[in-house]
């Protein structure tokens, strides 16, 4: 992937595709405002998506809608394809399902479709297609919009949707906002009046439905966007920290080793290829 000196805002972060392989075992937390397809390779993962456990094995998918919190852990030696896709590639189908969540995400898409569409995917992108703004060239983009849209029926036909509870649709609210946001100095009580919403509700509802309060899901989602620019872009390691929100390098530092458990410098050499 080129990277880049200058450019990369958060408008560059609200990819619109990213298909990669993944074998690193242990446990992975992420939070994302997009729509996500996991699926084994090999072995077995398990998915805890908001406090519900799936286990998955070969042959079996996982949605996760956006703003859902996932930990990922693979078994040794196991590996998964995840495809992390903006909903207006399946509009017509995330404007259907406006409001509803499904009651069990997992599913046993058509065998066939699932091995053209990884075989296919592979053969364009390869292991990692790295962040992808907009897919190009038009012939790739209308493959990979038929692909989604076949795997999004064969989920809908194989799960039961329902109206996402109020306190969800509250959380997921706050989690649009700080995805907007993140750059700028917000908090939940500025949130809560800006909306408003009744600060000790919202501050409850957020807590039990992201299992972490405000504060840190901000940072962890402002660690993510570091993590995207440290590896992908030439941007001194300053200027990504107090783009990303962070007010001074200390705190970029420590909730970098806080989340990954790594230097700024040590990700940026893991940077991809």
């Amino acid at each position: 992937m080129t990277k880049k000196e200058g450019g990369f805002t958060s408008a560059n972060l609200s990819l619109e595709f990213h298909s990669f392989i993944q074998r690193q075992s242990g446990v992975l937390r992420q939070f994302h405002k997009n729509y996500e397809c996991i699926t084994p390779l090999e072995g077995k993962c398990v998915c805890k998506v908001n406090e519900h456990r799936y286990e998955l094995s070969v042959g079996e998918c996982i949605i996760l809608f956006p703003f859902q919190v996932l930990e990922l852990e693979l078994e040794p030696n196991a590996s998964v394809q995840r495809i992390i896709f903006n909903d207006h590639l399946i509009l017509t189908v995330t404007q259907s399902i406006e409001g509803m969540i499904p009651k069990n995400p997992v599913f046993r898409p058509n065998e066939s479709i699932l091995d053209f569409g990884l075989k296919m995917i592979f053969d364009t992108f390869g292991e990692d297609s790295g962040p992808i703004s907009r897919i190009t060239p038009f012939e790739n983009r209308m493959r990979i919009k038929g692909l989604l849209y076949m795997l999004a029926g064969d989920f809908l036909a194989s799960t039961t949707l329902i109206t996402a509870p109020k306190t969800d649709i509250a959380a997921m609210d706050i989690a649009l906002y700080i995805a907007e946001n993140f750059k700028n100095n917000i908090s939940l009580k500025k949130i809560a009046k800006e909306k408003g919403y009744n600060y000790q509700y919202l501050s409850r509802t957020f807590n039990r439905y992201m299992n972490m309060n405000f504060k840190k899901m901000l940072n962890f989602y402002r660690i993510h966007q570091a993590f995207a620019m440290l590896q992908d872009t030439d941007l001194p390691i300053s200027r990504i920290a107090f783009e990303c929100g962070f007010k001074s390098i200390r705190s970029f530092n420590q909730v970098c080793h806080d989340v990954f458990n790594k230097k700024p410098t040590e990700i940026r050499s893991m940077r991809r290829i």
